[in-house]
């Protein structure tokens, strides 16, 4: 089983560890910590990808739009 928790530091105490506790009774865990990336930011940090953002609003806003219909994809 995976999980992933989003929060702020300042919300870690001892309530969570108890219900991680709870979750993952008897069993052995590895937890990461990691900062959380703000998407937006990451996009806009490159020139590259900045430009492939923006065409792809653009697109958007114009009506070039795909539609696709998952079943298609989903094994027979």
């Amino acid at each position: 089983m995976e999980t992933t928790f989003h929060l702020n530091a300042n919300e870690l105490d001892a309530n969570f560890l108890e219900a991680l506790k709870r979750l993952f009774v008897g069993k052995d865990i590895v937890i990461n910590v990691a900062d959380e990336v703000d998407t937006t930011d990451y996009l806009l940090s490159d020139a590259d990808r900045k430009a492939v953002l923006f065409k792809s609003i653009q697109e958007a806003e114009s009506g070039a739009l795909v539609s696709v219909n998952l079943n298609d994809y989903r094994a027979q």
